[in-house]
């Protein structure tokens, strides 16, 4: 089973003068990596080859789309069984994961147009939780 969660750059960065790991970012990706997920990152603005490297998670995704939009990885990677776009802004994140069929986490912010919203990106594994617990009580 394959189970991906398309996250866009901007949702696991703090932006500043030195771009760095969003805190609790790094905890969330292995917490999520051990309950089955692969992580691609997305960074519609191109930053890097080495991007993943400076951050320290290079070896904690799986792909890396540089300078892509959320559509594109997502076709790229399709068939798969289950995946989540997670993402920071409304235009360019969640609404292709609409567009795609995928539900979505909208990182610092809220809007009813994404499945869930978490202040940050350590809120996300409680928000797949709680999709899970969800999916599983209206299927039964």
């Amino acid at each position: 089973m394959s189970k991906l969660l398309f996250w866009a750059l901007d949702a696991l960065v703090l932006r500043g003068p030195e771009s760095r790991l969003a805190e609790g970012a790094l905890a969330a990706l292995d917490k999520l990596s051990v309950a089955g997920w692969r992580h691609v990152v997305v960074a519609d603005e191109a930053a890097g080859a080495d991007t993943l490297d400076r951050l320290g998670v290079a070896d904690r995704v799986a792909w890396f789309f540089d300078g892509a939009p959320v559509a594109e990885a997502i076709g790229a990677l399709r068939p798969f069984d289950e995946a989540f776009v997670i993402g920071s802004n409304l235009p360019r994140h969640i609404l292709p994961a609409r567009e795609e069929a995928l539900p979505s986490i909208l990182v610092g912010d809220a809007s009813p147009l994404a499945q869930f919203c978490a202040e940050q990106a350590s809120d996300v594994p409680d928000a797949l939780a709680t999709w899970t617990i969800t999916r599983k009580n209206l299927l039964a």
